[in-house]
């Protein structure tokens, strides 16, 4: 409530900045687990079927929760190493029931206006490390990410448009840079998570929001 209705900061070379550097912590990682999860996606995507669609759709929400784990893990000073990136997969359904429940409802927004579509994609992207971070329950996680982000839309969606410039420069580079960009883009939409909900770390950030919870709270991370 305090930041949709306060507001906040969005810092878009801060989030680009820390997001390299959290990548440079374990590259090989990042990149190895991007690579694992293109080859899943050429796989699935050669049936061309509905179902296939929605393997694809839950199996991208998944990996980007594993991507948001290890980011957090490493900012608070973890020592690299694979296995930690699956952490989330040990209770995956609530991100499963999200992945296919706000692709539903894109859809459909997309279908009827290309606006309402717009709107919920943007403003549900820290859905998933609001479930990961909080063991939220994935509704009020998209409900929570939608406030938040409609108080500042324009801003977020103007860092999304900037995220995605950075994937396509990493794919005009011969197609290999993509496999940088795209881990980079995922430590970076850590970053903004993280400063806007003032996730709280062992590094600290003077700067952050600062409306997580205390570390004495319920709060799993």
């Amino acid at each position: 409530e305090k930041l949709s209705i306060e507001g906040y900061a969005v810092r878009y070379q801060q989030y680009f900045s820390e997001g390299w550097d959290i990548f440079k912590k374990y590259p090989v990682g990042f990149m190895g687990l991007f690579l694992i999860s293109a080859v899943l996606y050429f796989f699935i995507s050669q049936s061309g079927t509905y179902i296939s669609n929605m393997v694809s759709v839950v199996l991208s929400s998944l990996f980007l929760a594993c991507n948001y784990h290890m980011a957090h893990y490493l900012k608070k000073g973890g020592i690299p190493s694979f296995e930690v990136f699956f952490e989330p997969l040990k209770d995956p359904l609530q991100l499963v029931i999200y992945a296919l429940l706000s692709s539903l409802l894109v859809g459909i927004g997309f279908v009827f206006l290309i606006i309402p579509g717009l709107y919920l994609v943007v403003s549900w992207v820290f859905a998933i490390p609001i479930i990961v971070f909080t063991k939220t329950e994935f509704w009020p996680a998209m409900e929570y990410s939608r406030k938040v982000i409609t108080r500042q839309w324009f801003q977020i969606f103007g860092f999304l448009v900037l995220c995605f410039f950075v994937i396509l420069l990493g794919a005009l580079a011969l197609g290999i840079g993509i496999i940088v960009a795209m881990p980079v883009v995922y430590c970076s939409l850590y970053a903004a998570f993280s400063d806007i909900f003032g996730l709280r770390t062992q590094e600290g950030n003077p700067e952050s929001n600062n409306n997580w919870p205390d570390e004495d709270s319920d709060i799993t991370y």
